[in-house]
């Protein structure tokens, strides 16, 4: 596997090829396939290439210089003593490259010459794993010992040894992120937190998960993270400064008397907002603020990758005792709660009552189309949960196979009417394409989606089938569903308007939440019904909130 990555690690490209093959020979396969995200008049996929030693060959250089590409790229000893040899035939012309012995040199320049070159590179600029380096506009690098780069190479010259200290700083991102995968799966959010305490002086690091309600934070500092807590501090989140992080998605500063400021940073994945990162520091710089956001986004992608080897994070997010209808019922929901894409951003949020009901929702996204479902068993406790099981899989399993939307539903159908026991299931399955051609709905027995378009609430009313499970119901139709750019689509089961929470005016906040995003509004709607039936939910209260913003927002960048 060979790839390249941009300077906030993701990867542009990706070439595999069969066997062990050398990483030099694929440098230029690779590069071939790196294409800018945003429209430009520049045929380059970079301002910049940074690659390790293996990737050090005439062939490679020859290839950048014919594009014009500059690059940063080690030069092998071995290399390196060859060219000197041939001495005036090395084929180098003086100024070109420089070693990083040279750093008294380009602080001697800075003082009146300007320097010919740049900080050399570091022997090793990859991401976890990366073989080339992109970076636009800039290069973030580190000394090494025998580096070579062009004159210019990123676009700016570095004034002082102030600045190359800077330079060679932000490359700590790599750093934590190769220590991180070193690391046992338990063990990442202590080498993250060591890393930042290190790197910036930081008096206390702490990470604040989410809980799957949605209304508290669970604090995880690094004790507690190695002792796989059991005794972290709870912190509500309504009202509070961490509330503010995750509604706002920036990084906010408070200033704690005269022994520094906190700094809080959201931890959040294409719109999955995982916690809260948060430091206390002496002394606070842009550059640090900069890099503490990164970090931040570091650590989403660790916890990600993390909470598929271990429970810690899934203790992370709970803030009350689970007993076994609602550890059944939530592993059914989706492992993020939020999603972005260009064209779209969702989020859902169950409340489960006291007496677990049987609610689920459900998304997935394809190359072309988006999959959507919200789903209510009958019964309770267990029983409820096992039918939403049985329904969940029938469905996915269906959708996973390639099924059109009726059949998705027939197959749930029959998995209720061969193992459901004569229970039944409402729902609605709903597909949108992305590129805004259809968006289309199966209703079984199931309450009709509310739509905010243009500031006005709409209550929708499908045409509706028999629930899922009912003897007698023929083919399932599939209909179509207005559905337009800058639309609010709104899913919910009947919880949401059980008879207590009848007091909760669901169109009302959905207007008032308007310009929020649909992570807020879920919490929002979930809240007012809890606090409707004064924390004792009768029934599971679940809701999915859509906002389609149409396939023309390909240039829309998801926001984390």
């Amino acid at each position: 596997m060979h790839l390249a990555a941009d300077r906030k690690c993701r990867p542009p490209a990706l070439v595999l090829t069969a066997g062990q093959v050398a990483d030099s020979p694929q440098f230029i396969p690779v590069l071939n396939k790196v294409r800018p995200a945003d429209p430009s008049p520049s045929p380059h996929p970079a301002d910049a290439v940074a690659g390790d030693k293996t990737h050090s060959s005439r062939g490679n250089r020859a290839h950048l210089r014919k594009r014009r590409i500059k690059a940063i790229i080690p030069e092998m000893r071995d290399q390196a003593a060859n060219r000197k040899k041939k001495g005036r035939r090395g084929g180098r012309r003086r100024g070109i490259g420089v070693s990083c012995t040279a750093w008294d040199r380009l602080e001697r320049k800075s003082q009146g010459e300007s320097p010919d070159v740049l900080c050399p590179a570091t022997a090793n600029l990859g991401c976890v794993p990366p073989n080339l380096g992109l970076w636009p506009k800039h290069v973030r690098t580190e000394g090494c010992a025998e580096a070579v780069m062009p004159v210019e190479t990123a676009g700016r010259r570095v004034r002082n040894l102030k600045e190359a200290d800077v330079v060679r700083d932000r490359i700590g991102l790599a750093e934590v992120l190769a220590a991180a995968e070193d690391a046992a799966p338990v063990g990442s959010l202590d080498v993250v937190a060591r890393n930042l305490r290190d790197r910036f002086g930081a008096r206390y690091v702490s990470f604040l998960f989410v809980d799957v309600v949605g209304r508290r934070l669970l604090r995880v500092s690094e004790k507690v993270a190695g002792q796989q807590g059991r005794h972290a501090d709870q912190v509500p989140l309504a009202g509070s400064i961490y509330d503010e992080v995750l509604r706002t998605q920036k990084l906010v500063r408070a200033p704690e008397g005269e022994q520094g400021q906190r700094v809080l940073a959201p931890v959040t994945n294409r719109g999955d907002t995982i916690g809260v990162l948060e430091l206390f520091l002496a002394q606070v710089t842009q550059d640090v603020l900069e890099q503490v956001e990164e970090a931040a986004h570091a650590l989403a992608y660790i916890i990600v990758t993390d909470r598929r080897f271990t429970d810690l994070y899934h203790w992370g997010n709970r803030t009350t005792s689970v007993s076994l209808a609602a550890e059944i019922q939530r592993q059914l929901l989706p492992s993020a709660p939020s999603c972005e894409a260009a064209e779209f951003a969702l989020a859902g949020a169950l409340v489960p009552a006291s007496d677990i009901a049987g609610d689920t929702y459900d998304y997935t996204l394809d190359h072309d189309t988006l999959h959507l479902s919200v789903t209510d068993a009958m019964g309770h406790d267990v029983d409820a949960s096992l039918i939403a099981t049985l329904l969940v899989n029938a469905s996915r399993g269906a959708r996973r196979a390639g099924a059109d939307l009726a059949e998705q539903a027939r197959q749930a159908h029959q998995a209720l009417l061969d193992h459901g026991r004569r229970t039944f299931v409402t729902g609605q399955l709903l597909r949108i394409a992305l590129d805004g051609t259809s968006a289309q709905l199966v209703n079984a027995g199931h309450p009709g989606p509310l739509r905010l378009r243009d500031g006005a609430v709409e209550e929708l009313h499908p045409a509706a089938d028999l629930p899922f499970g009912v003897a007698g119901q023929g083919p399932y139709r599939v209909q179509d569903l207005d559905l337009r750019p800058g639309d609010r689509l709104v899913l919910y089961t009947d919880g949401m308007q059980e008879r207590q929470a009848r007091t909760a005016d669901l169109p009302g906040l959905i207007r008032k939440t308007a310009a929020e995003h649909p992570r807020e509004v879920v919490r929002t709607l979930v809240a007012a019904v809890a606090d409707a039936c004064n924390g004792h939910v009768r029934d599971d209260a679940t809701v999915l909130c859509l906002d389609w913003h149409g396939p023309q927002s390909e240039g829309r960048r998801a926001n984390a």
